[in-house]
């Protein structure tokens, strides 16, 4: 029997996926023994910091494997997308068709007391015309949590991830194919409550790996000298003054040593940042709950010729249950992020948006989301605006499979020629869990 070719596999493969996704979607829009919900608000018992998309559905969810004192939760999505501008261009705007497979599982207790927690996320595209755009990306994430008491806990995570650099991404270098990562991270916390006050200790490190890629003409476009270290050390410290909500303050350390001295454009990058910021933490019922905190961020490099940054800092989520069938989300945030832009030293980031959740039947959610995003660049003329929205259906056909059919679209406007650039993007998915 004749081999199959890498491009006869990546064609055969998605018309399979697209095959199964569209057989599912036609059980789907078929006539359903579940009936619409009608409009009201949910009883504090039931309603308490859950969300359309969080909340339990009995007769859909999956049931997952029992392993002893574990429990255990396998998946695999298939999904088939179509990309009107796949390397993000401006000008040379080239579609295709990108079939994806993300298998994963997560493991976890389920004692009385402590916590163990395994999570493995992998997600593998194979491009139909474009297989130098192929990539596999994968994560694993072990956590654990201690009761020492049951006003003290102990936290530990650590992970691992291989992935890729998105071609939308500014500090994206332009090569052959995309720029692969490896990211390694770890963190530990404690945290203590003493009568209305809470007291949260937080450290992590986190180290970057870039890989090289090829260039059109055949030399490699060189990324060692973007890898680098990243540690911080955060404390909060928070007072409830009634069960609604908490007043808190919190203050941060955070450094970045890169693994070479001295970048191919000749600058240091190595920062520290020192953060410091007031907010409250509040929950109505379960129906309207968030965070609002804001403050300032001072960020110091090691180069000379980058200047020192001042700059607000602010994370603003909020959460609402309209009614039982509906839930809206807002947030805002800013922050200053570091970047390998030539001549850069970092950059503003605002950030505001929202979505809404909308669940049309017991088994079929809507859900829609925008947000707007501004990057402002230090040490350089470059301003970027990005505007991204998305929609989203979710059907639930039975315990161990959904679809789902998402439309995203993403525009950038900025003041740096050949930087603009539109992007559509649809797909089809099938999940399958146990």
């Amino acid at each position: 029997m004749k081999a199959l070719t890498k491009r006869e596999w990546n064609t055969g493969f998605g018309l399979v996926a697209a095959i199964a996704t569209g057989l599912s979607i036609g059980v789907a829009i078929a006539p359903a023994p579940v009936q619409a919900q009608e409009e009201e608000v949910l009883p504090p018992e039931e309603r308490r910091g859950t969300t359309v998309l969080r909340r339990q559905h009995p007769e859909v969810d999956p049931l997952g494997i029992r392993l002893g004192g574990f429990m255990m939760f396998p998946r695999v999505e298939f999904e088939e997308q179509y990309d009107d501008n796949i390397f993000a261009d401006e000008e040379a705007e080239i579609d295709d068709l990108i079939t994806v497979v993300r298998p994963g599982m997560a493991l976890f207790s389920n004692w009385g007391n402590h916590q163990l927690r395994l999570d493995y996320n992998s997600e593998i595209g194979r491009y139909a015309s474009n297989d130098a755009e192929d990539y596999e990306d994968h994560n694993v994430l072990l956590f654990t949590e201690l009761d020492i008491t049951r006003e003290i806990q102990l936290q530990a995570s650590g992970s691992f991830a291989l992935g890729h650099e998105q071609r939308g991404s500014p500090d994206d270098v332009g090569g052959e194919e995309p720029t692969g990562t490896q990211t390694y991270s770890g963190k530990i916390g404690y945290q203590q409550r003493i009568t209305r006050y809470t007291v949260r200790v937080e450290a992590s490190k986190a180290e970057k790996r870039f890989d090289n890629v090829p260039a059109a003409g055949g030399v490699d476009i060189i990324n060692t000298d973007r890898d680098r270290s990243e540690e911080a050390i955060n404390l909060r410290v928070g007072r409830r003054f009634t069960p609604e909500y908490e007043i808190f303050f919190s203050t941060g350390f955070s450094r970045e040593r890169y693994k070479e001295r001295v970048d191919q454009e000749g600058f240091q990058r190595d920062a520290e940042v020192v953060s410091g910021a007031g907010g409250v933490n509040f929950d109505f019922s379960g129906v309207t709950f968030g965070e609002i905190s804001a403050g300032v961020q001072q960020s110091e490099y090691a180069d000379p010729a980058f200047e020192s940054v001042l700059a607000p800092w602010i994370n603003a989520a909020v959460t609402t249950n309209v009614t039982r069938l509906t839930t809206v989300k807002g947030f805002l945030r800013t922050a200053v992020r570091p970047t390998t832009i030539a001549d850069a030293s970092s950059f503003s980031d605002y950030s505001v948006g929202g979505s809404v959740d909308h669940e049309l039947r017991r088994n079929a959610i809507l859900s829609t989301n925008i947000s707007f995003n501004r990057s402002d660049y230090d040490g350089i003329d470059r301003v970027d605006n990005q505007l991204t929205y998305g929609l989203k259906l979710k059907y639930m056909m039975n315990r161990n499979a959904h679809v789902n059919v998402g439309y995203n679209y993403v525009e950038r406007l900025s003041n740096v020629n050949g930087s603009d650039y539109r992007q559509n993007v649809f797909s089809v998915n099938l999940r399958v869990h146990f």
